[in-house]
Order: structure tokens, then C-alpha cells, then sequence
């Protein structure tokens, strides 16, 4: 079985090749990656032999696609609806593409319908806890086939790095304070 995806992260398409007797060969290639040029497993959600570069399709752009640690309440994510059919939906009228942005395929944080393709940029809130997940971009169109893409990502797992600062800034502060008055007296008169 042959598998294709970015695994090096150096942005070229690298190929996973198993075989028989068990070995995993990784190959990399010079073509350039692409979320919708990828096939990361057997099988492509829902449809499994629909054709998705450079037809119809979505994707986490590029700037958001990175693994990083989103801290605070809420995230931006941007993704990218494609849809270069000839015909769009029943008729010569304009495709629907109802969207939804979960995490780990079951908590949902965004469900909301398009009419036309190009890029979204939307404000999604974040889980309550610290964790590693993945972002399951899914969308529809009106003919009901399945597109998604995935993005790994975490949640507050590095907020102690603002803790710290909160907790030595005053004690350095104040240890600055006192060092700097004690030098003070010596050079006051009695």
C-alpha cells in the first residue's frame, strides 16, 4: 500500500510504501505539497475514489496548518472551500457547502453553511482543558459528497510559561528594590 503526505515537513510530497513482508519505506519526492494532493490513508472519509486536487475540496491553509500551541479562549482558523466544477449543484445554480470544524471528530466548534467557495477565515473557541487533538475540517456539498482535512494541534499545553513570570517578576522586583535602597543609606549623611 502506497500512502502520500508531507512527512518530512519540508514541503514536498513524500511517499510510505509497505510491503509484504512488513517493511515501511519512506520516499521523498520533488513535488510540491499540497493538503488536497495528500492521501493519508486507505480510505478518504466518506468517498473513497473522489477526486480532490484540483477539483473540489477543502483545506486548513498554509499559515494555520503548522502544529502550535493555541493559548487563551478562543483560535483563528482559516480554511479553503475549492470547488472547480463546470456545473455547480442541480442545475446551472451555485453549490452549497455546509462545513464542520470539530475536535477529534466529535466536539463540534463550528457548523455553518456557504454558497460559494474561496477562504474563510473564522473564530472558534477552544477546549476548556489542556490537550493534544486533532481539527477535523469536514464539508458537504448539496450532492452529499464528503471532503475533510486534518490538522493536529494543542491547547493551552504551555501556559505555564506566562505562570512563571508571573511569579518571579515581583520577587526579582522587590529583591532589585531592596538592594538598591541598602546601597541608598550608605551614601545618605547620618
Amino acid at each position: 500500500m502506497v500512502l502520500a503526505d508531507d512527512v518530512t515537513g519540508n514541503g514536498f510530497m513524500d511517499l510510505l510504501v509497505s510491503t509484504m513482508n512488513g517493511n515501511v519505506i519512506a520516499l521523498g519526492t520533488d513535488v510540491q505539497y499540497h493538503p488536497m494532493k495528500a492521501w493519508t490513508s486507505r480510505e478518504q472519509g466518506n468517498n473513497n475514489v473522489e477526486l480532490r486536487d484540483g477539483r473540489q475540496g477543502i483545506f486548513v491553509t498554509e499559515g494555520y496548518r503548522h502544529h502550535g500551541d493555541k493559548v487563551g479562549a478562543t483560535m483563528m482558523l482559516e480554511f479553503e472551500i475549492v470547488d472547480k466544477r463546470p456545473v455547480k449543484g442541480f442545475g446551472a445554480g451555485s453549490g452549497t457547502y455546509s462545513v464542520k470544524v470539530s475536535i477529534g471528530g466529535n466536539a463540534v466548534l463550528l457548523q455553518k453553511t456557504y454558497t460559494r467557495p474561496g477562504k474563510y477565515l473564522e473564530e472558534l473557541p477552544c477546549p476548556a482543558r489542556r490537550q493534544y487533538s486533532t481539527i477535523y475540517v469536514q464539508m458537504v456539498n448539496e450532492l452529499g459528497q464528503h471532503f475533510e482535512d486534518r490538522v493536529a494541534m494543542s491547547f493551552n499545553m504551555r501556559f505555564y510559561r506566562a505562570m512563571k513570570w508571573v511569579l518571579v517578576l515581583p520577587f526579582v522586583a522587590m529583591a532589585g528594590v531592596i538592594v538598591f535602597i541598602k546601597d541608598m543609606q550608605h551614601m545618605l549623611p547620618v
